[in-house]
């Protein structure tokens, strides 16, 4: 009885933990405007449709990148981006892309060191502190 006990009590944290750490980034750019805004950030949205048009401008080839919408931030020197992928699996494919761009800078952008990665099907970067902000 004990054991069940302890069984169930181990399932119900991993489930709770779990539906805190997908729950975390914002399910669209709106929502994700509307937080960042209240923390006194100028924010820009872009469609999915813009952003796989500049995605594919960028990679001088028609692919399908599959962005659902982006949205980018800043306050002073604290920056975030990120863009709402399809699925997860296309969110990952572009953080691979960035794997290889981001080595190619040393990880860094205008002199500013640029946290990213991917949580669900966002893909994310920027400062530490906009991350921060963001989730």
């Amino acid at each position: 009885m004990k054991k069940t006990i302890s069984i169930i009590s181990l399932v119900l944290v991993l489930v709770i933990l779990t539906a805190c750490l997908v729950g975390c980034a914002p399910a669209n750019e709106n929502k994700a405007k509307a937080k960042l805004e209240k923390k006194g950030y100028t924010v820009e949205i872009m469609s999915g449709e813009e952003m796989n048009e500049i995605l594919q401008q960028y990679a001088g080839m028609p692919l399908n990148f599959g962005a659902k919408g982006m949205m980018s931030a800043t306050k002073g020197m604290d920056e975030i981006a990120a863009i709402w992928f399809e699925t997860k699996e296309k969110a990952e494919n572009f953080k691979s892309i960035m794997d290889f761009a981001m080595d190619a800078v040393g990880g860094q952008m205008g002199g500013i060191d640029f946290i990213y990665g991917v949580k669900g099907k966002v893909f994310y970067m920027g400062t530490e502190q906009g991350v921060k902000d963001f989730f």
